[in-house]
């Protein structure tokens, strides 16, 4: 199956939190501190991931959450 991935042409710093989704629809997160990582997946699932390497990750998200990363990320987008 070929999947095709749009490039990210923007990104913010993202502010884990528990209540709130991101602010715009990202396409990939980029962790520049390892750690654990809690995200929302834009289909609603929640996924823990415990130990997040620095790097790309091909995730596209709608929250992060507080509880649960330690890990520090930015956010990429279409914008």
């Amino acid at each position: 199956m070929f999947f095709r991935f749009k490039t990210a042409k923007g990104g913010f710093p993202v502010t884990p939190n528990d209540d709130a989704d991101l602010v715009e629809h990202v396409v990939a997160l980029y962790v520049t501190s390892a750690g654990s990582l809690r995200v929302t997946m834009h289909n609603g699932d929640l996924l823990d991931i415990p130990a997040v390497p620095v790097g790309p990750l091909s995730f596209a998200v709608r929250r992060v959450h507080s509880t649960g990363t330690s890990a520090t990320v930015i956010a990429l987008t279409h914008k």
